[in-house]
């Protein structure tokens, strides 16, 4: 074969589609707790309300109570991930590009695979990495106020499992 440029796409074209079918045989579980966000940045910033106003009769007439809501933030760089695999010049002059086949489906199999061992590396790490109140993700004792604009009463709010102490 003689390579030119056509035919190294083509090749890619394969092997991106190899490279699919593996992530997609791979038993990937992480979207059972978690949620793909797009990214077209450097890092995404998260922004969520602490608490959000509860449901009101709007009677014929009345005009809307448009409240003021605290906010938090916290924001993630985005990194970039990669395997490479390194294909000889003479299995494309020589058409031997079968063999890279279950290679190329390997690597989607493992793509697959990091995002489990990312997602789930951070869950377990959710006993001891802090977040916006300087307290481990999973905490007894996360400050909630009483009103929505973060005003009122300090008081605390679990998000553990009952019985359930620390990570392992």
């Amino acid at each position: 074969m003689v390579i030119t440029q056509a035919a190294l796409n083509a090749i890619r074209r394969t092997f991106d589609r190899v490279f699919q079918a593996g992530v997609q045989s791979a038993a990937s579980e992480w979207q059972r707790i978690a949620t793909r966000v797009p990214s077209g940045s450097a890092q995404n910033i998260y922004g969520w309300l602490m608490k959000f106003p509860q449901m009101r009769e709007w009677p014929k007439g009345a005009r809307r109570q448009a409240r003021n809501i605290a906010e938090r933030t916290y924001a993630l760089a985005n990194k970039k991930y990669e395997t490479t695999v390194e294909v000889a010049r003479e299995d494309i002059e020589d058409d031997n590009l079968g063999m890279y086949r279950p290679i190329v489906q390997a690597a989607g199999q493992e793509a697959s695979d990091h995002v489990d061992r990312g997602v789930f590396g951070v869950l377990d790490d959710g006993y001891r990495t802090t977040c916006f109140d300087g307290k481990p993700f999973f905490a007894s004792d996360h400050p909630r106020h009483a009103n929505e604009d973060g005003s009122g009463a300090n008081e605390t709010e679990s998000n553990l499992i009952k019985g359930r102490v620390g990570g392992g």
